[in-house]
């Protein structure tokens, strides 16, 4: 047994604290389908040395690239977070060039990056081999032909992960070759950028032929982004349609100046209509306390302070204490102690329009809240939340202050 190779797997596993993963030894020799290669790792076999760099979970999958295998990086909580290769310094030796390369695919749209990792003395260096976008479910082939590595480098990491993205990625491909080698691959797909222009699927604020090569994409298969998805509905009937591309089509001859708005909102029966008017007889509308030019624009039917907020599945949470009025015992309204047990829950996907959640009851011991979770406490102040995938389930956290008790999670 090398004696290095123990000492060189040790500082990994010092230097990755925090990591749920295996480690592997180095391998003692390399395996390629070519004599220019190092390394050739199709995932099909001994993917034994790769493990999980942070809180992540690094196992098989059947959804490689040209073949049936690839290993699939799922949890991820940081963009660092990733898949993580030891290197052999006898086989990639510091100051030499190589050619690196590896695919990806994520699902989302992200940036994916190949770092190597290593040693100089005391302190841990990074250092960029390649980086590389790709539009979400689509695959990128990450390379650099001539990377030469720094001098002096030690207990070398090759690190797979992403520079402005958590989301979960499948990796394939993993080739270390000799400097100059040219490695074909996929060279991914670009990532739209949301449009607000009907018919503009590339995402480039104006209507193009590659807009309707787009479209017709997006109806065989499926859509790059939600926003090309939304600009597809060209005439605004909900659907999107054969109909769609033949309006692009005329808009790029010029027998059609603008796109039409073909929607039909549903319709309702006159006995319908009767029978919900009749539900709102009798109501008079009072006035708001919050007057014009005095309303919270998220929520006018509440009253909130501290807001906290969270982001899951693309749609904003926003969590704030339940003011109310207090009145006295003969009916005056009283100034208010902020006596709130419970918490405001409303989200939004725009920031236009709000969902009030209700509120959730939480302090039991508050004379306000009926079944409140926490029993314990007597008050839920400036709240927030967050949200972890953990053994495969996405887990939530709400956290309050007692009041000035100290801080509290459910």
């Amino acid at each position: 047994m090398n004696v290095k190779r123990i000492a060189a797997a040790v500082s990994a596993v010092i230097m990755a604290a925090g990591t749920v993963c295996y480690f592997s030894e180095v391998p003692e020799t390399a395996f390629s389908a070519s004599d220019d290669y190092y390394y050739h790792y199709d995932m099909e076999s001994q993917t034994d040395s790769f493990a999980g760099r942070g809180s992540v979970t690094v196992s098989a999958s059947t959804d490689g690239y040209g073949k049936s295998k690839a290993l699939e990086c799922s949890g991820r909580t940081a963009e660092w977070n990733g898949i993580q290769l030891p290197l052999d310094d006898t086989v990639v030796k510091p100051g030499e060039e190589y050619s690196v390369s590896a695919l990806f695919k994520g699902k989302e749209n992200a940036e994916f990056k190949i770092t190597l990792q290593y040693g100089t003395g005391d302190d841990t260096v990074y250092d960029k081999v390649d980086t590389r976008s790709t539009a979400a479910g689509s695959w990128v082939m990450l390379s650099n032909t001539n990377y030469k590595v720094p001098s002096g480098a030690d207990n070398m990491y090759l690190v797979f992960e992403t520079t402005d993205s958590k989301c979960d990625f499948t990796l394939d491909e993993v080739i270390i070759a000799k400097a100059g080698t040219e490695t074909d691959g996929p060279k991914g797909i670009k990532i739209i950028q949301q449009s607000g222009v009907r018919g503009d699927l590339d995402g480039d604020e104006k209507i193009t032929v590659a807009d309707i090569v787009f479209l017709k994409g997006g109806l065989i298969s499926d859509w790059t982004t939600p926003g090309s998805k939304k600009n597809a509905d060209v005439n605004q009937d909900r659907k999107r349609d054969a109909k769609d591309a033949l309006y692009v089509q005329e808009y790029l001859m010029g027998t059609l100046a603008e796109f039409p708005n073909e929607y039909v909102g549903p319709t309702i029966s006159d006995e319908e209509k009767k029978k919900y008017e009749a539900a709102f007889d009798g109501i008079k509308l009072l006035s708001s306390w919050k007057h014009e030019g005095e309303n919270n624009p998220c929520t006018t039917q509440r009253f909130g302070a501290d807001p906290g907020w969270m982001v899951y599945k693309d749609r904003l949470y926003l969590y704030t204490t339940n003011d109310a009025f207090e009145y006295q015992s003969n009916g005056n309204m009283q100034e208010n102690t902020y006596n709130s047990g419970t918490i405001n829950c409303i989200s939004s996907e725009d920031l236009v329009n709000w969902t009030d959640h209700g509120a959730i009851p939480v302090a039991d011991r508050n004379g306000r809240t009926q079944n409140g979770a926490a029993k314990w406490a007597g008050a839920a102040w400036a709240p927030d939340a967050c949200w972890k995938n953990i053994d495969g389930k996405d887990k939530f956290f709400l956290y309050f202050a007692n009041s000035g008790g100290g801080r509290c999670i459910l």
